[in-house]
């Protein structure tokens, strides 16, 4: 993943943002919606294992590479794009 600082910052504003929308998303029968992001929570919060291949092209979120990106704003945008206020 990206630099330790960048993960912290990027699990403080998530973790909990996603604990929330799991909690709602589970009243409301979203499975879909919560698997991906308990999936993302546990991306988040794990230790990662030290890389030494250099980290793939930049992504959108502070210095996360473009795949890690991509897999955090995949459930957003899809939380988002739902119908039901609580979720999105």
């Amino acid at each position: 993943m990206a630099s330790p600082e960048a993960d912290s910052r990027v699990s403080e504003v998530l973790i909990p943002a996603l604990d929330k929308i799991i909690k709602n998303g589970s009243w409301r029968k979203h499975s879909k919606l919560v698997h991906e992001w308990k999936y993302e929570t546990e991306y988040l919060t794990a230790p990662n294992p030290p890389t030494e291949s250099p980290p793939s092209s930049p992504g959108v979120l502070l210095d996360l590479s473009f795949n890690d990106s991509d897999s955090i704003l995949k459930p957003l945008i899809n939380a988002a794009s739902s119908a039901h206020a609580k979720i999105a």
